[in-house]
């Protein structure tokens, strides 16, 4: 079903992230927030922060 998939297209993006494939979690955050937002459900809202936070490396990441 839609929500399944979402939940692991989420969580594939998360693994992908942890193992320094930025542009593939990325990838699947941006297809798991289309799949929660087609549903209307609330699980869209992380994963589209996700998707706002600065990538990991992008200066705009770093702390003082």
């Amino acid at each position: 079903d839609r929500y399944s998939q979402a939940c692991a297209l989420d969580h594939l993006g998360d693994a992908q992230q942890g193992r320094g494939d930025v542009a593939a979690a990325r990838a699947s955050w941006r297809d798991a927030l289309a799949g929660f937002v087609a549903l209307g459900h609330p699980d869209a809202e992380p994963v589209r922060a996700k998707l706002l936070a600065p990538a990991p490396g992008d200066p705009a990441a770093r702390t003082a």
